[in-house]
């Protein structure tokens, strides 16, 4: 095709220039269904592959998580670079769609194809923690933990899930060693992810009645520098329950004015959509628990948080913060 702005571009070319345009626009349901249709005449494409999974979990299209490399699977043959790749997404995908016996079986493939796939690893774990599966998640975490700690930066999520294993089985030491040593240490530059998972567990310790030993304090100090970003609710959900851990009710009104100022904003797209539908209730939710005010912060949560589980960015483990903290709210009031 012809582009007035860019000159000649392929149509290759061109769909990838309109996912992009769109991501800029923030309209992340539409680039993700460009990238789903460039793979439908380009499916070894694994840039849109890529892409294409990774906005279905952005927007909380969990089908698109199984249905994208599904789409493509049968085009990777063994001898070809990333089979195993995209077996590891496809049991990402069919683990969050409760496929459990498909994903086993993508999982298998894709970690015999490259042992050293910290994604693939990080899925089968997922495998394991959906079925309820904890102590077969923590062996399996420390029986393959020489090939996937060797990850550049998502082993740092791997610790986070096998902290979450460790604390499950009420062996408190061996997850606050984990804690301290690996997934505390990914948060000090500030990065949004990195500090969710830290939030989340010591939340869950909380919950589960440990001491946390004021390990919150520095987490929510480093999500205070984003309460006036607003690019997905599941982070923006996180920082609220940070300064809702430490009772920092002034943070907590300062993200409130601050959400009234994105959503008068000129800026649009997915996560507006979702926020305006439900992250004031979140926030404010969470605002309540830090005043002690409990059945208000039980009302405003119960009142939201099943979309924000449908909706918003993250695996089903990561999003049950949000469910368990609401439960816990209602065993207060």
């Amino acid at each position: 095709g012809i582009n007035a702005e860019y000159g000649e571009l392929s149509d290759w070319e061109g769909r990838h220039l309109l996912a992009v345009q769109q991501f800029y626009r923030e309209d992340y349901v539409a680039a993700m269904y460009t990238y789903r249709d460039i793979l439908e005449k380009y499916p070894l494409d694994l840039h849109a592959c890529n892409l294409g999974f990774e906005l279905g979990a952005v927007t909380g299209h969990t089908e698109f998580l199984r249905d994208v490399p599904l789409s493509v699977v049968e085009h990777y043959k063994p001898h070809m670079p990333h089979y195993g790749l995209v077996h590891g997404k496809l049991c990402f995908g069919y683990c969050e769609m409760g496929q459990y016996d498909r994903a086993g079986k993508s999982g298998g493939i894709a970690l015999e194809a490259f042992p050293l796939d910290s994604w693939a690893v990080h899925s089968m774990c997922h495998v394991h923690e959906n079925q309820a599966q904890t102590e077969e998640a923590v062996k399996f975490l420390e029986r393959t933990s020489g090939d996937w700690s060797r990850g550049a930066n998502f082993s740092q999520h791997i610790y986070w899930h096998q902290a979450n294993g460790y604390l499950q089985l009420q062996q408190y030491e061996e997850a606050l060693a984990v804690y301290d040593e690996h997934v505390e240490k990914g948060t000090r530059n500030g990065n949004t992810f990195s500090l969710s998972d830290a939030c989340s567990f010591l939340m869950r310790l909380r919950i589960d009645g440990q001491n946390t030993g004021g390990r919150e304090e520095s987490i929510a100090r480093l999500w205070a520098q984003h309460i006036d970003e607003f690019t997905v609710l599941f982070y923006d959900g996180h920082a609220a329950l940070s300064a809702a851990m430490v009772g920092d009710t002034s943070c907590l009104q300062t993200m409130l004015e601050n959400l009234g100022e994105y959503l008068k904003s000129d800026r649009g797209g997915w996560n507006k959509i979702v926020t305006s539908q439900h992250g004031t209730d979140l926030i404010q939710g969470m605002l309540a628990m830090s005043a002690g005010e409990y059945g208000e912060a039980a009302d405003k949560l119960l009142s939201s948080v099943s979309e924000v589980m449908r909706k918003v960015y993250g695996s089903k483990s990561q999003k049950s913060i949000f469910l368990l903290t609401t439960v816990l709210l209602l065993y207060f009031v």
